[in-house]
């Protein structure tokens, strides 16, 4: 009697797989809007011109909150020598740009202090970010 010999199958089932990466992909779209994270400040209305810099460096971002702490990025500060440390480690060129966003209820003092950080850790070239002011629904030039 011949025995007849099988032949193996080379295929795969990608069914599961599919599955799988589908639910992924769903966790992944439901959670990523839960993963922006900032600093949450109230920029002041300005009716004022944008400043364009010919500087080609990415410009060292400081926030301030209305409680006074101090960020640079994205990273809390400890206090304001901290944040002069850190400038002065971050700072490629002395002409890269320093822009700070202050809350617009921020104490004034807040602001000069991270100015004066920045300018100690060698610092020259700042700017001020605020949202552009708008009349009844309008933005104002």
């Amino acid at each position: 009697m011949a025995r007849r010999q099988r032949k193996a199958m080379a295929q795969l089932n990608v069914v599961p797989y599919i599955d799988v990466m589908l639910v992924l992909l769903i966790i992944f779209m439901v959670t990523a809007p839960m993963l922006q994270t900032g600093l949450e400040i109230n920029l002041p209305e300005i009716n004022a011109d944008s400043i364009s810099t010919d500087n080609e460096q990415e410009p060292l971002l400081i926030g301030i909150d209305t409680a006074g702490k101090f960020y640079l990025g994205e990273e809390e500060m400890a206090d304001v020598t901290e944040l002069s440390q850190r400038i002065s480690e971050k700072l490629t060129d002395k002409k890269q740009a320093i822009h700070i966003r202050g809350d617009q209820a921020a104490q004034y003092s807040f602001i000069m202090q991270a100015v004066a950080a920045a300018q100690q850790a060698g610092a020259s070239h700042f700017a001020f970010i605020s949202d552009s002011a708008t009349v009844d629904g309008q933005e104002v030039q």
